[in-house]
């Protein structure tokens, strides 16, 4: 292919602002995550009035400030990396093959000049309507390494299929509703290429999620120099304070474990585990308990649920010397895991969980939706031939590791089963490692109720088996750790090398 001066590839950068509005081929990724971040202007020409819906020139300023992101965040990246530093990264191994014709280094070079043209053919699409496009926003992206580079780029362009979908039907003309449509389907292309380069599944669902400008933009706002998005993201955690020290509130919580007829799978201090390996850790204890009458339905309306159950309950002092019942809110789980249908046994696991901590909970009035943005913070590989040999291998491989200990196995299916119920083999494996996960929980005391790590293994709707596991980074951003990105990657690598077994 003709590459440019500059490194680029030569590709439909100069088309003009007419083909914009007629031809479908000219499309791309990533165009509506930013927004309203960088200003829907209102005064355009041609806008709305505040109590209507938004004009065709608004709506375009709104994909515009997109582009103006995401062309930032691929050139932030070309600029950062070399083409030889991309080749031998891992995450080009997937398509370090002869027989394909572009390099990643050339594909994302293909998406950043796609960002570019359509930066070019908006604006002067906008002004042709008589608006005033809106100017790129200031960026800040907090990736330290290529596979950091593709896990948000995974993430932002999900964010711009669903920011589409959410945005087509406020659209009035027809010439730029079939230009969105046909950014929107290569947008969608996109979203499979970096899916595949982060080792997710491509196009797991038959159907995806539209949203509103009102749920983009508290994404957007991530990746904006000195706004204030970060605010408006929930971390899906509900917290009671115990006026008991945490052992005498972990005592009272197993009491309560015992009188509400459920199992206490098993109670892990993560605070002498860290001094089991020489650290410092305020007292901080998990409890994971549960009852398959409750789980399984969850499990069966949508089964990477299983990551996040037995359920879980983190004790802990705080820097305040304060103890504190951290647990996952129902509701962030049926959204997480987008389960449906289960609203009354949802309330009534939510009520169950609030007695067990005591006291008055405080829920967070943020919405999690932000920290959702890209999937569920779930990443899956392909397993073996059975849920069981599977599981076997990785049970194997942690034995044989050194510094890693298998906490506990639940075979979710047979717990199933022993209530009179069905589910496909499911099988987590909760194990850890003290010397990578107590920095975690030292930065954020609350990330020990992602602790210790899970592989969960389980036959899909389809017969294939899957290994699932919490994406490190999702982690991450959960409980507002910063500075632990290099212990990030070395857990994310370490996953991914146990769940696909080399």
């Amino acid at each position: 292919m003709d590459h440019r001066a500059d490194g680029r590839a030569n590709t439909s950068g100069g088309r003009s602002r007419r083909g914009f509005m007629s031809d479908a081929a000219l499309a791309g990724a990533g165009a509506l995550a930013l927004s309203a971040t960088s200003g829907v202007a209102a005064g355009n020409d041609g806008s709305s009035d505040a109590d209507s819906s938004p004009s065709d020139v608004e709506v375009l300023n709104y994909a515009l400030a997109l582009e103006h992101l995401e062309a930032a965040y691929y050139n932030d990246f070309l600029a950062e990396y070399t083409e030889s530093e991309v080749e031998r990264s891992a995450v080009a191994e997937y398509f370090a093959r002869p027989t394909l014709q572009y390099s990643t280094y050339q594909q994302i070079q293909d998406v950043r000049d796609h960002e570019e043209a359509h930066v070019e053919a908006l604006t002067g699409t906008i002004e042709d309507l008589g608006g005033t496009p809106v100017e790129p926003a200031d960026y800040e992206f907090s990736y330290d390494s290529i596979a950091e580079f593709v896990a948000i780029a995974d993430r932002l362009e999900a964010v711009g299929v669903s920011a589409y979908a959410g945005a087509a039907p406020l659209i009035d003309s027809e010439e730029v509703l079939k230009a969105a449509l046909s950014i929107h389907s290569v947008e969608a292309e996109h979203q499979t290429y970096f899916q595949l380069l982060h080792l997710q599944r491509p196009s797991p669902d038959a159907f995806n999620e539209a949203r509103s400008m009102e749920q983009v933009l508290p994404i957007a706002k991530q990746f904006v120099a000195g706004a204030d998005g970060g605010d408006a993201v929930g971390n899906g955690l509900v917290t009671a304070e115990s006026d008991e020290s945490v052992p005498a509130t972990v005592e009272r919580i197993k009491g309560r474990i015992r009188e509400n007829g459920l199992t206490l799978v098993t109670t892990l201090d993560h605070a002498v585990n860290a001094a089991s390996v020489g650290m410092e850790l305020r007292p901080t204890t998990l409890l994971v308990f549960g009852n398959p009458n409750a789980g399984t339905p969850l499990m069966q309306a949508s089964q990477t649920t299983a990551i996040d159950l037995p359920q879980k309950m983190l004790v802990y002092e705080d820097e305040d010397r304060r103890t504190n019942v951290v647990y996952n809110s129902p509701a962030y789980l049926a959204a997480r895991h987008d389960i449906t249908g289960q609203d009354e046994r949802l309330d009534t696991i939510d009520s169950v969980l609030e007695a067990l901590a005591g006291g008055d909970v405080n829920r967070s009035k943020a919405d999690p939706s932000a920290l959702l943005d890209g999937g569920n913070g779930v990443v899956t590989a392909a397993g073996g031939e059975s849920v069981d040999a599977t599981a076997d291998r990785i049970q194997s491989t942690l034995q044989s590791a050194d510094g890693i200990s298998i906490v506990a196995t639940v075979d979710h299916a047979a717990n199933a089963d022993s209530v009179g119920m069905e589910l496909r083999p499911t099988t987590a494996v909760l194990f850890g490692n003290p010397k990578l996960g107590t920095p975690l929980m030292q930065a954020s005391q609350t990330a020990g109720i992602d602790l210790p790590q899970k592989l969960l293994v389980y036959e899909d709707d389809s017969g294939a088996v899957r290994v699932g596991y919490n994406d490190p980074q999702y982690v991450a951003e959960r409980h507002g750790i910063t500075g632990q990105n290099e212990r990030l990657a070395t857990i994310e690598n370490a996953l991914r090398s146990i769940a696909i077994g080399q």
